[in-house]
């Protein structure tokens, strides 16, 4: 016991060195591996004994029931005692060692954790484990233990589901048949609606439409069910049942058509709109142009007016012409004699 004890101060000593060498490391580590192999019959060995056990039963189980997937309800056992043994690893010392730290943190494969983390790491981890992936805990009464059974819920969906599934095995199905020919759509039609109805209201949420909580043995189940009503016995709903749908898509696609058929015969040629802008040098010019307007038309009224003679200034006019008139016809005379 002191030579576990002096081998145990010597590795801490090493760790805590902050001029520790790896090879010193390493030494310390292949003492603890050489300790745990001197008790290979004791405390922690039978531990590490039973962690490989129920892990290795879980994988052979969880491979087993891989098709239809029933693992969540079949393995519980397995992954239950692998989580005691594991949990015990970590609290059990021998030797003034804690088990999990003679077993774990030695080397880069890290059999026992990567193990533990393959089946039941939880979600946020790095890598999802099977038991968690599957949303198994939500086939089962909370909190998950040795106890623990099927919820409710759970075994009420698998009864439903059982009476489908005999109802199923009772009609042999033909691929070849028409759309709803087969006798099971109308024998299983109520058990089949009333498994789909509870699905729904149970384990879907009425505002997301998803499973990523369901336990995954019901996903699957209702999967399964759904695929062999569909594709195997080609069942589904009549188109009575969709008329609605039918008329609301139909008029859906054929409003555009119309629309643009209305347009293209009702449409009118509308004339181009020019919108212009004025600016404060437009109001000038106008304003100045006004004014030349003005000018010019005061002006041509006085030319008009000036140009217009008197009543009595005419009369002396006409006869100052005469006078030259009769002048020249008389010069014109005496030139004519001569």
């Amino acid at each position: 016991m002191m030579k576990h004890f002096c081998l145990v101060l010597l590795l801490h000593t090493y760790l805590c060195d902050s001029k520790i060498h790896t090879f010193d490391i390493e030494r310390g580590l292949y003492e603890l591996d050489l300790l745990a192999k001197e008790n290979s019959t004791g405390t922690c060995q039978t531990l590490l004994n039973g962690f490989s056990f129920y892990s290795s039963q879980f994988i052979f189980c969880a491979n087993q029931h891989a098709k239809p997937i029933s693992m969540c309800r079949e393995c519980l056992d397995h992954v239950i005692g692998m989580y005691d043994n594991y949990q015990a690893l970590s609290e059990t010392s021998e030797s003034g060692l804690l088990c999990k730290d003679m077993l774990t943190s030695q080397d880069r494969v890290e059999i026992v954790q990567a193990t533990y983390q393959y089946i039941a790491a939880k979600r946020g981890e790095t890598n999802v484990g099977l038991w968690n992936k599957g949303n198994c805990n939500n086939c089962y009464t909370q909190p998950l233990g040795h106890n623990s059974s099927l919820s409710e819920g759970t075994r009420e969906f698998f009864l439903r589901h059982r009476l489908v599934e005999e109802c199923f095995n009772e009609h042999p199905y033909d691929e070849e048949s028409p759309r709803n020919s087969s006798i099971a759509c109308q024998d299983c039609l109520s058990l089949y609606q009333n498994l789909s109805d509870y699905y729904k209201s149970n384990f879907l949420d009425s505002d997301v439409q998803f499973a990523e909580h369901i336990c995954f043995d019901i996903v699957d189940a209702m999967n399964m069910t759904q695929r062999r009503w569909g594709e195997k016995f080609n069942c589904g709903r009549k188109l009575g049942e969709h008329l609605v749908l039918m008329i609301a898509i139909t008029v859906v696609l054929i409003m555009p058509l119309v629309f643009y058929t209305v347009v293209r015969f009702a449409e009118t040629s509308a004339e181009e709109r020019v919108i212009t802008q004025r600016h404060i040098t437009d109001f000038f010019d106008q304003s100045l142009r006004r004014i030349s307007l003005n000018r010019r038309s005061r002006v041509s009224r006085g030319s008009r007016i000036s140009d217009i003679p008197d009543s009595g200034a005419v009369e002396p006019q006409r006869s100052s012409d005469n006078i030259d008139s009769v002048s020249n016809q008389t010069s014109n005379s005496s030139t004519c004699s001569n």
